[in-house]
This record gives structure tokens, C-alpha cells and sequence, in this order.
């Protein structure tokens, strides 16, 4: 049986792509902008922020990694869930679209 829907397929595919690089993402904020923010406080001092309590970098690092990880975990998660609901719709298609051409082949025996 020949394979339909190859543009859906490609954007399963993409979604799902899409999805993970999400997740990566969400992991690496999660350790990499708490020690990009603790170098120094010099980012609140370039935010107008000069009577700054020492250390305030990393909190804020933590703070902000914590907030992407969760966005862009909830949003990759949902982006791979789309991706992966795309190819199961794909599949009830083709088993129906067999079961229909076996059903028809049998009747007209």
C-alpha cells in the first residue's frame, strides 16, 4: 500500500523536531543562565540597578532559568504531543482506509 499524507508526515516530523530543540532548550536555560547571571551584577547595573546587594545575579539567574525552563517545558512538551497526535491520526487513516479495502475485496468474492 503506497504511503499518503506525505506533507503531514513532514509535519509531524517537524513538530516533533521542533518539540525536542524546545526541550533542549528548557534544560540548558536551566543550568546555563543561572551562571551566565552570577559572573557578575553588572547586568542590573546596566538596568539602572546600581544599589544592588552582591550576589543579586545569581538569584536573578536561577529566577529567570527557572521561568524559561518551565515555559519552554510546558511548550515543548505540547509541541511534541501535537507532533506525535499528527502521526496517530495519520495511522487510524491508513488502518481504516485498510480495513476498507480488505471489507470490499471480501464482498466482492
Amino acid at each position: 500500500m503506497q504511503r499518503k499524507f506525505q506533507g503531514l508526515t513532514l509535519i509531524a516530523l517537524a513538530l516533533k523536531i521542533v518539540g525536542a530543540i524546545s526541550l533542549l532548550i528548557a534544560f540548558v536555560s536551566l543550568i546555563m543562565l543561572p551562571l551566565i547571571f552570577a559572573e557578575n551584577d553588572s547586568i542590573f547595573a546596566n538596568l539602572g540597578f546600581y544599589a544592588i546587594t552582591p550576589g543579586s545575579g545569581l538569584i536573578g539567574g536561577v529566577v529567570a532559568g527557572v521561568l524559561i525552563f518551565i515555559v519552554e517545558g510546558v511548550l515543548g512538551t505540547v509541541v511534541l504531543a501535537i507532533g506525535g497526535v499528527v502521526d496517530v491520526l495519520i495511522s487510524i487513516e491508513q488502518n481504516t482506509r485498510a480495513a476498507l479495502l480488505l471489507n470490499h475485496n471480501h464482498d466482492n468474492e
